[in-house]
């Protein structure tokens, strides 16, 4: 099969790092450059001309900011990827997580040395990954119908006493929409892994805290969790639960990678099991990858709840659909109907 061509366009008020940039999106197959700009209102011309299928936006630049461009551009429909290219200070994460929740597909963290020279292994990574979710959106099609699990299993099992959710690109936003909708009385913890580098989960936990009924915050090692609140993984480390005599606590760790992820949902999945049994809610949510698969299945064998995000309300429907293909969903849902569904199942 003929590899669709991605069609990009870097706009970074810097020139040294919009040459870096755009030579690093040459390195990829399938990537076309079709144009570099220099500020917020020659991007916008260029992506009115050129329709790429990719912007990476800068942040910070004197005209219009990123985040001035992507409401311009999401005010005016018009049907281009745009991810942020931010630092990793807190101010610029919190602008990440605004660019994020205003429909920004993604983000890439600017490496230090990218100012002296050239793009790291890293960012490149994270450039090429990039390129493959806007091609996974553009080829997606809905797991058929023969490969979706028709078992609805939730109706009369003992409730649920923990709730882990694993999201990944997209998950921000998605993540926005269901958590709100959560009581603040929630006869449980929610665990959220959401695949993100260092520094920026405090800004995501900081956002939904502002906008929830329950308490959000980011991990600490040893804290008791606690039901009515929501614990999300630090991003590098991975977050699991331990029993500690008659508490339930977390575990924050550097244990290795999994699935390329840290934190990783299968750690996080596979560490509710033999301290909560089959009392668990299990949630994948929007994502690239496969990240959660193998853990879900244990929760499923434990006797656990399995929900997975429909295919058309996900950002990109990869995380979803290997749990979903392997049969272990009891439901797929809506991402307006999660938050239903999961206060369902864990009801006093």
């Amino acid at each position: 099969m003929v590899q669709r061509v991605i069609r990009v366009l870097v706009v970074d008020d810097s020139l040294l790092f919009r040459t870096l940039c755009a030579q690093a999106f040459r390195t990829l197959p399938g990537v076309e450059v079709v144009a570099t700009a220099s500020c917020g209102r020659q991007a916008l011309d260029r992506i009115r001309r050129l329709l790429p299928d990719l912007v990476t936006l800068d942040i910070h630049m004197p005209d219009m900011t990123g985040l001035d461009v992507l409401r311009a551009v999401r005010s005016a429909g018009l049907p281009v990827e745009c991810a942020m290219v931010s630092g990793i200070s807190s101010r610029d994460s919190r602008f990440t997580m605004q660019a994020l929740e205003l429909g920004a597909l993604d983000f890439v963290a600017k490496e230090n040395g990218s100012e002296s020279g050239k793009v790291g292994e890293g960012m490149v990574r994270e450039l090429a990954r990039m390129v493959e979710v806007v091609r996974e959106r553009k080829m997606f099609s809905p797991v058929s119908p023969s490969k979706m699990s028709p078992r609805v299993r939730v109706k009369g099992r003992p409730r649920s006493r923990v709730v882990g959710i694993g999201v990944s690109t997209g998950g921000p936003r998605a993540l926005g929409e269901v958590l709100p909708l959560l009581p603040k009385d929630l006869p449980a913890p929610v665990l959220v892994v959401q695949h993100m580098p260092r520094h920026f989960t405090r800004s995501l936990a900081e956002s939904l805290d502002a906008r929830c009924h329950m308490d959000v915050r980011e991990g600490r090692d040893g804290e008791a969790i606690r039901a009515g609140t929501v614990y999300i993984a630090p991003g590098g480390l991975q977050m699991g639960v331990v029993r500690v005599g008659t508490r339930e606590v977390l575990r924050i760790c550097e244990a290795p990678a999994e699935n390329g992820c840290r934190p990783s949902a299968d750690y996080l999945f596979r560490s509710l099991v033999p301290v909560y049994a089959g009392d668990i809610t299990g949630v994948i949510m929007t994502g690239m990858g496969r990240d959660g698969c193998a853990g879900l299945e244990q929760v499923h064998e434990a006797g656990g709840t399995v929900f997975a995000q429909d295919g058309p309300s996900c950002t990109v429907f990869g995380m979803p659909a290997r749990v979903i293909e392997a049969g272990l969903a009891d439901k797929v849902v809506p991402l307006g109907e999660l938050a239903r569904e999961i206060r369902r199942t864990v009801r006093p």
